[in-house]
């Protein structure tokens, strides 16, 4: 491919940035591995929206800083949440959706004209979405999750909300087994140390 060739691909999957554009961020850190700005760009180019998504690098010890400096920008709209920031972020917002209220996480920030930061969590949405659309519906079945990661609350909060008969954890850590369980306990009856698993086993770490 030439270089302008180059330059037709990126200017036809990229969006234009005006003075009237709307930013938006996927926050994390490190942030050379997110994915969502080259996702989420190339659907404002094809819709024909005023949106760029950039990448936010924010280290955790500067976080409560970098925050309250995007929530001074008034065309700062919104972000992606990812590793290992999801959790910390869920504790700073001012108010949480009800999966980001009962997993303790949040994956998607939105913010409003007054600087005020609303949170909630997509992430067993969109897995259980994504299973589905593979042709493995959870609903009746048994799943085991491998780690204890950020995601493995709302995977598996979503995943009993869709009917599964079990959820069951392989975690190394078992205070974070612990603390997993007694909090799923209060949502659905699904944390059962010690019963044979089948069906899946989606990587929470």
């Amino acid at each position: 491919m030439s270089s302008e060739d180059s330059k037709v691909t990126l200017a036809t999957t990229r969006p234009l940035v005006t003075g009237t554009t709307r930013v938006f961020g996927t926050i994390a850190h490190p942030a050379d591995h997110v994915r969502a700005p080259t996702v989420f760009n190339s659907i404002f180019a094809e819709r024909g929206l005023d949106h760029v998504m950039v990448p936010i690098d924010a280290p955790p010890h500067s976080l409560i800083e970098i925050l309250a400096a995007l929530r001074a920008i008034p065309n700062f709209r919104g972000m992606a949440v990812t590793i290992p920031l999801k959790m910390k972020i869920a504790g700073l917002g001012d108010t949480l959706g009800l999966a980001a209220r009962l997993t303790g996480a949040v994956n998607a920030v939105r913010f409003d004209a007054d600087g005020s930061m609303h949170g909630d969590n997509f992430d067993g949405e969109g897995f259980v979405a994504g299973l589905r659309q593979q042709g493995h519906d959870p609903a009746g079945k048994d799943v085991l999750m491998v780690g204890a990661g950020g995601r493995r609350v709302p995977l598996r909060w979503h995943c009993a909300k869709q009917g599964t008969v079990g959820c069951g954890s392989a975690i190394v850590h078992r205070k974070r087994q612990a603390r997993l369980c007694l909090r799923l306990r209060t949502l659905a009856n699904t944390a059962r140390p010690g019963r044979r698993w089948i069906m899946m086993a989606p990587v929470s770490t």
